[in-house]
């Protein structure tokens, strides 16, 4: 649903980066006192320069809202009417000024600044994000929440009861690094 925060129709490119359309996605849960559910999106679309070496780059992903399938196409058009997804189709999260070796040495979970566009309302959000190698891939991983309301979003009601307000997003994006940079 709203937290359909991000990423579709997986671009390929991360500058030198190829990501895997397949194995790459991003969900959002959304909570209701009689129940729960997920939306998932495997339309990914990452717009960077970033290579293995950068220092100083930006990366802008985007999703589609109308590429979430939570398994009911009358919630997933219900989404799409309370996100006013015709009007504002998109979230999107841009980084600036990312560190590309500086991840890749940390093997904590880091929290990076990024700005959300979502119903047209821009957000800056620490996100975090884990970055690991295993098998020549690079798996990008990220859970966090946004607040429906933050966005100007009235959360969805059902019987009367609205949803919660806090929607979880995930994200798992795997793919590598061309050698060639």
């Amino acid at each position: 649903m709203k937290s359909s925060l991000i990423l579709l129709v997986v671009n390929l490119i991360w500058g030198s980066f190829q990501i895997n359309k397949q194995e790459s996605f991003v969900s959002y849960t959304g909570y209701h006192p009689f129940h729960k559910w997920t939306g998932v999106s495997y339309e990914v679309v990452l717009d960077t320069e970033c290579t293995l070496v950068s220092t100083n780059c930006d990366a802008i992903f985007t999703i589609p809202l109308i590429s979430f399938n939570s398994g009911n196409s009358n919630r997933d058009s219900n989404m799409i009417y309370h996100l006013n997804a015709f009007k504002y189709p998109n979230v999107v999260i841009q980084f600036k000024k990312i560190n590309i070796p500086k991840i890749f040495d940390n093997k904590d979970i880091l929290k990076i600044e990024g700005q959300v566009n979502f119903h047209n309302i821009k957000r800056i959000q620490r996100i975090p994000i884990h970055i690991s190698n295993s098998d020549n891939f690079t798996n990008l991983t990220s859970e966090f929440y946004i607040d429906l309301e933050e966005f100007n979003i009235e959360p969805p009601s059902l019987l009367m009861i609205p949803t919660d307000n806090k929607i979880k997003i995930n994200v798992n994006i795997k793919g590598f690094f061309n050698n060639n940079q």
